[in-house]
C-alpha cells in the first residue's frame, strides 16, 4: 500500500463515524416504547465494534506490519496504549459507581470474585464496554503470526477463513474475552488485508457507494436469518466506501471530536451514565423528555470526553496523566 498521507485520508472520517456510532449505541436510553430509536440501536450494534476491529487491523498494517516494526516494540506500545488505560478507567468506573450508590442501575459490590473476574481472568468488567480493550489486546498478541503470514501470502486466505469459522463458534468462552477475540479477529485481519492490497481503492465511486448502501439495507432487513458476520461485514464495507467518498469533498467531517476517538470511548460512559440515571429516576416517560435526554446523552457523550482529554493534553501535559488517558 502507498504510504502517502492522502492514501488513507478517509481513515479520520471513518474513525469519527465509528466513535459517533459507539456513543449513539451505548447511550443507554433505549426502550421498545420508542421503536425508531430501538431499531437504530439494533442496526448500530450489528457492526459498530467490528468496524473498530477492522480499522485497528488496517492501521496496524499501515503503521507497524508494513514497516517491519518488531513485536517487542508493538507489545510495549500496546501495554501503554490499551492495558494501562483499561486498568485506570476500570478503577475510575468502580469509584464512580460507588459515588452514585443506589442511584446506579446496577450498583457496585466489591468481592473476591469481582477481583478475579476483572483483573485476573478478564471475564467481566463493571464497565461492560471494556471487553473491547481486552479482546483487542489479545488479538494484538498475535502480531508475530501476522508478520509471518505477511511473508507467506499463500496462508493469508487460510487464516482469514479459519478466523471466520472461529467467529461462528456457539460456545461462550469468557476467560480473556476469548469469544470476543474470535468474533473480532476476522474483521481485524480483513483490515490488515484491506490495507496491504488496497482492496477498496477501485471502489470509490458513487455507484459502488450506492450498491453498498443497498446491500447493507438488505442485510439488515433479513438480519434475523443471516449470519451476523455477514451483516457486520456489510456495515464495514458501507462505512469505508462512504468515508472514502465523503473525505474527497468534506475532509474535515467530524473534526470537532474525531482526534479524541479513543478518549471518547474511555470517557463517554460517565456523562451518559449521569444522563441515564437522571432520566430513569426523575423524568416521566414522554416523547419530548425522551428526545431531550437521548440527544443530551449523545452530545455529552461526545464532547465531555473531548473537553477533558483536551485539558489533559494541552492544559496539564503530564506524560503520566497522558498515559492513563491513552493520549499519545
Amino acid at each position: 500500500m502507498s504510504k502517502g498521507n492522502n492514501s488513507i485520508s478517509w481513515i479520520s472520517v471513518c474513525q469519527g463515524w465509528a466513535i459517533a456510532l459507539v456513543v449513539l449505541g451505548h447511550g443507554g436510553i433505549y426502550s421498545t416504547s420508542f421503536p425508531v430509536a430501538f431499531s437504530v440501536r439494533q442496526i448500530i450494534y450489528g457492526f459498530h465494534m467490528p468496524l473498530f476491529f477492522f480499522l485497528s487491523g488496517f492501521l496496524l498494517y499501515y503503521s507497524r506490519i508494513g514497516r517491519g516494526i518488531s513485536f517487542s516494540s508493538v507489545f510495549v506500545e500496546k501495554v501503554k496504549r490499551l492495558y494501562v488505560p483499561f486498568l485506570f478507567f476500570t478503577l475510575v468506573y468502580v469509584l464512580f459507581k460507588l459515588i452514585l450508590g443506589t442511584l446506579a442501575a446496577h450498583p457496585f459490590h466489591f468481592s473476591e470474585r469481582f477481583f478475579i473476574d476483572t483483573f485476573v481472568l478478564y471475564r467481566s468488567n463493571p464497565n461492560f464496554e471494556m471487553w473491547f480493550l481486552v479482546a483487542l489486546f489479545v488479538i494484538m498478541l498475535f502480531y508475530p503470526l501476522y508478520r509471518w503470514i505477511d511473508s507467506h501470502p499463500f496462508y493469508e486466505g487460510t487464516f482469514l477463513l479459519m478466523s471466520c469459522l472461529l467467529s461462528l463458534l456457539p460456545a461462550e468462552v469468557s476467560v480473556f474475552q476469548l469469544s470476543n477475540v474470535f468474533w473480532g479477529l476476522p474483521f481485524f485481519y480483513f483490515g490488515i488485508l484491506a490495507c496491504k492490497y488496497d482492496l477498496f481503492v477501485r471502489l470509490t465511486g458513487v455507484r459502488w457507494l450506492f450498491v453498498s448502501v443497498l446491500l447493507f439495507a438488505g442485510l439488515n432487513i433479513f438480519s434475523a436469518v443471516l449470519p451476523r458476520l455477514l451483516v457486520a461485514l456489510g456495515g464495514i464495507v458501507c462505512s469505508v466506501l462512504a468515508s472514502m467518498y465523503v473525505s474527497r469533498y468534506w475532509p474535515s467531517l467530524f473534526s470537532s471530536f474525531r482526534n479524541y476517538s479513543y478518549q471518547i470511548f474511555l470517557l463517554a460512559v460517565f456523562p451518559q451514565l449521569v444522563v441515564f440515571t437522571a432520566y430513569g429516576h426523575y423524568v416521566p416517560m414522554s416523547v419530548p423528555g425522551y428526545c431531550l435526554f437521548y440527544f443530551a446523552s449523545f452530545f455529552l457523550g461526545l464532547y465531555v470526553p473531548v473537553a477533558v482529554a483536551s485539558l489533559v493534553k494541552n492544559g496539564v501535559d503530564n506524560r503520566y496523566l497522558n498515559l492513563l488517558f491513552g493520549i499519545k
